[in-house]
């Protein structure tokens, strides 16, 4: 809501939203990046730009395994 009505955040519940959006954002990349290792693969489904797993973990960056 604080959003739709251009509301700010009190700082400390901006610094949670952050970092709620870092943790699950670098939580995703990560499962990205272990799926071919571990011989899995993402379905077609949620593979909606063609990209393949390796490329699309090249461009995030760093991943908390390096």
């Amino acid at each position: 809501m604080h959003l739709i009505h251009c509301v700010p955040f009190t700082p400390e519940i901006e610094s949670f939203r952050q970092l709620i959006f870092e943790t699950l954002t670098r939580g995703l990349g990560d499962l990205l990046d272990v799926l071919r290792p571990m011989v899995l693969e993402l379905p077609e489904a949620y593979n909606i730009c063609g990209d393949d797993v390796d490329e699309g973990s090249k461009e995030r960056g760093p991943s908390l395994a390096s």
